[in-house]
């Protein structure tokens, strides 16, 4: 049996604002370009003195009565509103820069690996994170049936190979997993656009065409793995993250084949393939049986006891998972 210790480096390369609410925390300078920097990326609590980060005047204190919070309907919830707020969208990418260039550090890996003893690190990246400059990215919208455009910003990639690099050094593995796709899987902020009516899966599911991109996303992605010569170190692919109930059996049974067929065609048959359980790991029985390196992801946060869990600190939090997943498992 596979054995995996592992953390998950979330809200690096695809934003989650319960992990970095600070990051969300713009104000009116930040969208002109002179980005604050009141936070620590390692403590969402530590409070500073505000001062802001300019592209040409380094530090600079800030002016409180000229440095207003963005309280309006503009207030972002997740990746897609975050980059619409700022005027332009190298502004955005400048912000993103420095977010990406920090948040994860070597002292960070090297702390998961001798530390902690784990020997995985999950990183969740999005569908656009090959965008070259000056391109966007497409879906088809389930209201009207039209394409368009998204407002997502590539850039990530560079980071990615970084932590490859620091990886290979400290001899841990990483497990890539695609936690975004056209339209929205799930309708969380994980998926880089939130529904605000909640969460669904009808944005991805109900236009082939938005499966399709997602696949040629997953073909491009591990082709970039190879090209880069990651191999040794990506050792694992998530083929789509949470995918919600609502998108159907049916539907991301057949997903499921294909991308994973396109992962092993590409990266070879010992990868380690990961799958998402709609929420409920018993549909899966009998899925897969005859396949090794196949990984089944339950994530138990999104079931009845979310409001127990949410309320409890984080090592009985820990604890009480563990419990329930030892249940599953006897």
């Amino acid at each position: 049996m596979l054995s995996v210790r592992g953390v998950n480096l979330g809200g690096w390369l695809v934003l989650e604002r319960f992990i970095r609410p600070s990051l969300f925390a713009l104000t009116s300078c930040d969208i002109r370009g002179a980005f604050h920097s009141t936070h620590s990326p390692h403590n969402e609590s530590t409070t500073i003195q505000p001062s802001f980060i300019t592209r040409d005047q380094g530090i600079v204190p800030s002016n409180n009565d000229e440095c207003k919070p963005i309280l309006d309907k503009l207030y972002p919830i997740d990746q897609w509103t975050l980059i619409e707020a700022f005027d332009t969208r190298e502004l955005a990418r400048e912000y993103l820069r420095h977010h990406w260039e920090h948040f994860v550090t070597w002292e960070d890996l090297h702390q998961i690996k001798y530390a902690a003893g784990l020997d995985v690190v999950r990183v969740p990246i999005g569908h656009w994170i090959l965008l070259p400059d000056g391109q966007r990215s497409y879906y088809t919208d389930h209201v009207d049936g039209r394409t368009k455009s998204e407002p997502f910003i590539g850039g990530e990639w560079p980071y990615l190979q970084r932590l490859v690099q620091w990886c290979r050094e400290l001899q841990l593995q990483i497990y890539v997993d695609l936690h975004t796709a056209p339209g929205s899987q799930n309708g969380f902020d994980n998926s880089g656009r939130a529904n605000v009516t909640g969460p669904t899966c009808i944005g991805w599911c109900s236009h082939n065409e938005n499966v399709e991109r997602t696949l040629v996303n997953i073909r491009q992605i591990a082709h970039q793995i190879v090209l880069d010569g990651m191999q040794d170190v990506v050792t694992g692919f998530g083929v789509l993250n949470e995918p919600f109930i609502d998108c159907g059996m049916d539907l991301i049974r057949r997903f499921n084949n294909r991308a994973a067929g396109i992962v092993r065609e590409v990266l070879g048959e010992d990868v380690t393939i990961i799958i998402g359980d709609l929420f409920n790991s018993s549909k899966w029985d009998g899925f897969w049986v005859d396949q090794g390196n196949t990984l089944l992801d339950s994530h138990y946060y999104h079931g009845k006891c979310e409001r127990f869990l949410m309320a409890l600190v984080l090592s009985h939090n820990t604890a009480f998972l563990f419990e329930q997943v030892s249940l599953v498992i006897n």
